[in-house]
């Protein structure tokens, strides 16, 4: 087995709020977190999936399969159903949007919900309840009762029920693995739902085509049963214990301070925030490079969407095989990425853009899973949940307010700009980063650039 060891640094006395430990170098203010896994030898493979190897965690991966596939055969079903009620493209992005808005308004709390309670009993209870709204959606499919105030609705209450499973998500995979193989199951947790889109993607068109919109619906209602009954398989008693934390107004605020006290946490809600607000709708500059640029239709932007998918794929398998995770290697991903997708908006040529979208699926999901592995990393086990809230709540948020800002790009600068700002934001902040911590290198060493707390 590949071997791991542990590094970290302590933490300013401010940023602590355990007691002083007591070693052999003397008296020491431990981090908030325990020491990140640095693997020491080169990753054989066979250990690419490491984290299958615990058997809580094939529990949960299994469940996580299944929910991504149901979700996207709601996600398909729901979209297509208002279409051929509205006839309204507009009205699709409406229930995306309503679906957002409560994890953007109200995720935080879900942080809390997730760090009070058992995080296994919250999965099972929310896969549960996505199958519960997907019943209901079908019924009103079936009895040609589907209107859009109901839709809207369920939508909302699916959005509201994503406000937990997500921190409920992070805290049961460290449960699952421990710190240990924790990058690697993040990795894993990044590239399953990938799996799960395709399969899904694949059979729920066959599915609506030969049985209807209800019953992709019920499908998806069935995928979310298996998964609820999957994570119900996982041993409690065989997970790693977690300190308990009470409910709280309070709670959110503490959470704010400690990301504040985290360079680490800081600095990686900034590249995400970045991200997802210029660089998470490229589904929308893609529909615009395959009608406008490359005239290759409705052909072509499947092809597009196809080779992202690809290269999420492939960097998922690939940050799975990482030795070392730090602020440093994120933002030369997040930078590269940026750059790559500049040259995809600026190439007058069909096959570099195809090449720049597979290249860029790799190293945007390199980054994202870096960054997500090092936020969680970055965090005590007791305040996770509510960090990995946060941290979603940026990602949505940003959506939410990308969204917002291409449409209004693209109609005032033109989509070719627009493409080019996308690749240069990214490009800027991650490069301002990596001078910063070369800056902070000289100061304090070289190391110190990679280990950042």
């Amino acid at each position: 087995m590949t071997d791991i060891i542990y590094r970290g640094y302590p933490n300013d006395r401010r940023a602590s709020r355990f007691a002083a430990v007591t070693t052999n170098l003397g008296e020491v203010f431990l981090p908030e977190t325990a020491p990140f896994p640095v693997v020491s030898s080169r990753i054989r493979w066979r250990d690419t999936l490491l984290s299958l190897r615990s058997r809580e965690y094939q529990w949960y991966a299994a469940g996580l399969v299944f929910a991504s596939i149901g979700g996207w055969f709601a996600r398909i079903a729901t979209d297509w159903l208002v279409l051929e009620l509205t006839h309204d493209v507009a009205m699709v992005g409406l229930v995306i949007a309503v679906q957002l808005l409560p994890p953007t308004v109200f995720g935080a709390w879900g942080g809390v919900i997730s760090d009070w309670i058992a995080p296994k009993t919250m999965l099972v209870l929310t896969q549960l309840a996505f199958a519960v709204l997907y019943v209901w959606l079908g019924l009103l499919v079936g009895t040609g009762s589907a209107e859009k105030f109901w839709i809207l609705v369920i939508s909302v209450l699916i959005g509201f029920v994503s406000c937990i499973e997500g921190p409920s998500r992070a805290v049961l995979t460290y449960q699952a693995v421990g710190v240990r193989m924790l990058p690697n199951a993040i990795s894993l947790n990044a590239v399953l739902p990938q799996l799960g889109g395709i399969l899904g993607t694949v059979f729920v068109g066959v599915v609506m085509s030969v049985f209807g919109i209800k019953a992709a619906v019920f499908v998806a209602a069935l995928c979310l049963l298996v998964s609820a009954v999957s994570v119900a398989r996982i041993h409690t008693a065989r997970l790693e214990v977690r300190p308990n934390t009470k409910p709280g107004m309070g709670h959110i605020r503490d959470a704010l301070r400690y990301v504040i006290r985290k360079p680490s946490i800081v600095l990686s809600l900034l590249m995400i925030s970045v991200l997802s607000v210029s660089g998470l709708q490229a589904s929308v500059l893609n529909a615009w490079m395959a009608d406008s640029k490359f005239h290759t239709g409705a052909a072509g932007y499947s092809l597009f969407a196809t080779l992202g998918t690809i290269g999420a794929l492939i960097g998922g398998v690939l940050s799975a095989r990482r030795r070392r995770i730090s602020v440093f290697d994120n933002a030369v991903m997040l930078g590269v990425s940026g750059l790559i997708w500049l040259s995809c908006g600026l190439t007058p040529w069909l096959a570099p853009f195809l090449g720049g979208l597979l290249i860029s699926g790799v190293l945007r999901m390199l980054f994202l899973v870096g960054n997500d592995t090092l936020t969680q990393l970055s965090s005590n086990a007791a305040i996770r949940g509510r960090i990995v809230a946060l941290y979603l709540t940026v990602v949505t948020g940003g959506q939410v307010l990308g969204s917002v800002l291409m449409g209004w790009m693209v109609s005032e600068l033109g989509a070719d700009v627009t493409f080019v700002i996308t690749g240069v934001v990214p490009l800027v902040v991650a490069v301002a980063i990596c001078l910063f911590l070369w800056n902070r290198s000289r100061r304090l060493g070289r190391e110190s650039m990679h280990l950042l707390e």
